[in-house]
């Protein structure tokens, strides 16, 4: 049995590790698993969680009858796969008594700035992407050059922009930079296909992975958490087409 303020330190921690699996595009069942295992290695009589993308809330009573709550607001969410894994590995060393609470706390902090990857990599990933998926839906090696010169500024846009918060204005923002650049590389007479090019660079903005959670939550019965889900992915594709549609309103006076 565990005394007060240990109670007050295993909830933190057990809501810090899913408050951050959340932002980086953990499903719920995933969060709801991790926190009731670590709750469950401190002898936690009855835990209940509360899970949905902008909400994390648990509830917890121990052997001695301390009743204890706490709630997070989760603000924005992204998807980092080596951050998740690096969490789940946190998790499970808390549940085997491989980590205590007060170092897994600072654990938890370091995952915040862990970047596996240096900043070119992202660029070349981007890049890639953008050029696969031209080919892929039957644009020329001109058409590919383009979708690689436009995924760049989208980019860097993405990794320094300040609306980190403002998810829907950050999609209309860098799809219109997306749409901007293609349409000046149809200007300078690269593109051949402006339509397949557009295709292809958006497609780095498309929120496949949310989508697929959002399907995964209907299945698995979460059906707020998955409505809620669906209806981001249905936002950010709308955000998608609002961003390319104004870049060719303000292409539209250069003759574009």
């Amino acid at each position: 049995m565990i005394d007060k303020i240990d109670t007050d330190l295993l909830l933190r921690t057990a809501l810090d590790v899913g408050e951050n699996l959340l932002r980086n595009g953990a499903d719920i069942r995933r969060v709801e698993d991790s926190l009731t295992r670590i709750c469950r290695t401190y002898k936690v009589e009855h835990v209940e969680i509360f899970c949905v993308a902008s909400l994390l809330q648990v509830s917890v009573r121990m052997p001695d009858g301390t009743y204890l709550q706490e709630m997070r607001s989760i603000k924005s969410t992204g998807n980092n796969l080596a951050r998740l894994e690096a969490l789940n590995d946190i998790s499970r060393k808390i549940c085997k008594h491989e980590l205590t609470l007060e170092d897994a706390e600072i654990k938890i902090q370091e995952v915040d700035t862990l970047d596996p990857y240096k900043a070119v990599y992202y660029y070349i990933a981007a890049a890639l992407g953008a050029t696969a998926f031209c080919i892929f839906f039957g644009g020329t090696w001109r058409d590919s050059l383009c979708a690689l010169i436009a995924a760049l500024p989208i980019t860097l846009f993405d990794r320094h922009a300040l609306l980190k918060a403002n998810q829907m204005a950050r999609v209309i923002l860098e799809a219109t930079i997306g749409g901007i650049t293609v349409l000046i590389t149809s200007l300078l007479g690269l593109a051949q296909n402006v339509d397949l090019i557009s295709i292809g660079v958006l497609m780095l903005l498309t929120p496949g992975m949310v989508f697929g959670n959002a399907i995964q939550d209907f299945l698995n019965s979460d059906m707020l958490a998955g409505f809620s889900k669906f209806v981001q992915a249905i936002l950010i594709s709308i955000m998608i087409a609002i961003g390319i549609g104004t870049a060719y309103i303000i292409m539209r006076r250069y003759g574009v």
